[in-house]
């Protein structure tokens, strides 16, 4: 397939500053959550100090919540670990009469003891 030099061009630029707009963007997100970092630690602490005071003063033990992270997501992939076919195999299907018809669907023995 071929395009114009400008058509090219064009593409190219495009990419280039969808690229550079990219690597800006990430570094607010890295500072974004830098601060939010330092915003749980903080809220933590004061949630701490409320409840050592309260129960200093009026003798009442308070749960203290805990703001942290959410934890990052599993990277691997999700159909990795997961087998997604019923598939007994076929010795297991011979021992539980599970057969082929001739058309290509599957016969398992309830379905031919009512047929």
């Amino acid at each position: 397939m071929w395009i114009s030099r400008t058509t090219y061009t064009d593409l190219r630029e495009s990419y280039i500053k969808a690229n550079e707009e990219a690597k800006v963007l990430a570094s607010q997100i890295r500072a974004y959550e830098t601060t939010q970092d330092w915003f749980r630690v903080r809220i933590t602490q004061l949630e701490h100090e409320r409840a050592a005071l309260v129960q200093n003063y009026m003798g009442v033990t308070l749960p203290v919540p805990s703001i942290e992270r959410a934890p990052e997501p599993n990277k691997e992939s999700p159909y990795h670990p997961v087998p997604h076919f019923n598939d007994v195999g076929d010795a297991e299907a011979n021992k539980l009469g599970i057969v082929w018809n001739p058309d290509g669907s599957v016969s398992y023995p309830s379905d031919r003891e009512t047929a």
